[in-house]
């Protein structure tokens, strides 16, 4: 018997690229996944595709507690157990120059990729390991 079907795993940026392989695996393996991306990422059709009974979508916002606890409660409610494993595909990038001739690179543009790609990975893993624990 597979340990796989004991899995209940929370992934961010599932509903594309390198998320969204991580989650269906997961869910082709016999585990349970929530899908956790933007509101606007398409991730309930991704959910519905893996099917409800194994993957749920919760939109929000990696950098949030809120967001993020939001997600945690659904994995309980929907699968009946805590968080046991967390994935973190979320990310953003942004190509530019640090020195253009439209001038320099934003320090705002800069600090969310740091936010989201860094403090957004962190505050998943501090709020999963509170509940594994």
């Amino acid at each position: 018997m597979s340990t796989m079907n004991k899995v209940v795993a929370i992934v961010t940026g599932a509903a594309s690229g390198l998320g969204r392989a991580t989650a269906s695996r997961i869910a082709r393996e016999g585990g349970r996944v929530v899908l956790f991306d933007l509101p606007s990422s398409g991730g309930e059709d991704v959910a519905a595709e893996l099917g409800n009974d194994v993957a749920t979508f919760v939109g929000g916002d990696v950098t949030s507690t809120e967001d993020v606890t939001a997600a945690l409660d659904a994995a309980e409610e929907k699968f009946g157990g805590t968080v046991n494993t967390a994935v973190n595909c979320a990310g953003i990038a942004i190509a530019k120059k640090t020195l253009s001739k439209k001038g320099v690179h934003s320090l705002e543009d800069f600090d969310k990729v740091i936010n989201v790609n860094t403090v957004g990975s962190y505050n998943v893993l501090r709020l999963s390991a509170e509940r594994m624990a």
